[in-house]
């Protein structure tokens, strides 16, 4: 039966308070937005001490703007710095597009299947078939280069690069919509000395995974790589809309890249990334990480069943079913019993706060575990 969703009128941390007043525990948040919890009082601060002072300025700098892009770049290392904020990912990847050309004269873009770097025509048809547009010239979208597909991708890799047409490579280090794939250490570090030797850049989208999603700060740490760029969001506003492009401090961002935009940097934004990131400094992130990620492995790690496969690190679990139907089945069962749970196609997504209560961890963990037990072998 298709899942229908009650209309939410408000939120606290971990739980969902809906029109009609009944409650669900968040284990979706915001699809994957709100690492911190709902209304984060601590967050709640820098809004509300905005709000009377300023919103938006356009191109034009503004002090939280400084302090906010300064706070950004103490999570990177000295060769990276915040090249701009925008308002969503998909607007930073188009930047990151216009920079990758340009920097480097080519028109070449790579990127892999079922990655999401947004939902433009061009971020989109980097890693979806896209109904209405058939080719966009200098597009290249090949196999995510999962572990048993790593050698055969790689191959097309080099083929491509060689001929030094290439901008960028677009990768995800763990697919949030692709069912949870990741790469080995091994192919990154391959595939960042092809970018070197090709004059290709890197950009790592850690839009999703980036600031303790996944456990490190951000996924490509745990590759062992130093991309050129990096796409950052989602967790950095929590939930408010904002995003950035990090570069290698020696790119030059030019007027003819095109940066900025009406919204990009905007006061409200910038006040919600120093909150968040402020907050965060404050927490054992990864004590609490860990605790989570222990307990999704225990209640449902050792469920085996031919219907799903589950694949996840940190704070971001992922169970790929066979069949569509199921995956909407099992996020309609727990939503039924009160708990929310992301849902899309043959997908179902776990992304709770870092903030969890435990009796609320608890209590949404026994119904998940109960009911994937009917999918079990």
């Amino acid at each position: 039966m298709p899942l229908h969703y009650k209309r939410i009128a408000q939120a606290s941390n971990d739980i969902l308070i809906n029109e009609d007043g009944s409650r669900h525990i968040d284990m979706f948040g915001a699809n994957g937005t709100v690492l911190l919890g709902h209304v984060n009082e601590a967050i709640n601060k820098h809004m509300h001490a905005q709000l009377d002072k300023l919103w938006a300025t356009g191109l034009i700098d503004s002090p939280i703007r400084i302090q906010a892009r300064e706070l950004v770049d103490t999570f990177f290392p000295d060769t990276h710095g915040l090249a701009g904020f925008y308002s969503t990912g998909m607007e930073a990847a188009e930047f990151a597009i216009r920079l990758s050309r340009i920097i480097t004269g080519r028109a070449g873009l790579v990127g892999f299947a079922k990655s999401m770097h947004g939902k433009s025509m061009a971020t989109a048809f980097l890693a979806w078939d896209n109904p209405s547009v058939s080719d966009i010239p200098g597009f290249n979208r090949l196999p995510y280069p999962s572990p048993e597909r790593e050698e055969e991708v790689f191959g097309k890799l080099s083929t491509l690069l060689k001929t030094e047409k290439v901008a960028v490579v677009f990768l995800e280090p763990i697919q949030g919509s692709g069912g949870g794939h990741s790469v080995s250490p091994d192919f990154a570090q391959k595939l960042q000395h092809l970018c070197m030797e090709t004059g290709t850049l890197l950009l790592i989208d850690e839009i999703l995974t980036g600031f303790h999603r996944t456990g490190n700060t951000f996924a490509h740490q745990h590759l062992g790589i130093q991309p050129d760029i990096i796409l950052i969001g989602k967790i950095m506003g929590n939930g408010f809309p904002v995003s950035g492009v990090v570069t290698r401090r020696n790119f030059r961002i030019e007027p003819r890249m095109l940066p900025g935009s009406t919204y990009a940097g905007n006061a409200l934004a910038a006040a919600a990334v120093i909150g968040t990131l402020s907050t965060l400094r404050t927490l054992d992130i990864d004590r609490l990480s860990k605790n989570i990620e222990s307990n999704i492995r225990t209640a449902v790690g050792s469920i085996e069943s031919e219907h799903f496969t589950l694949r996840g690190r940190g704070l971001l679990w992922i169970f790929e079913f066979r069949e569509a139907s199921l995956a909407e089945q099992f996020a309609s069962d727990v939503y039924s019993k009160g708990v929310f749970i992301g849902h899309a196609g043959p997908l179902a997504r776990l992304m709770p706060a870092v903030t969890i209560d435990q009796s609320n961890l608890d209590h949404a963990l026994g119904i998940i575990s109960s009911s994937l037990m009917r999918y079990a072998c």
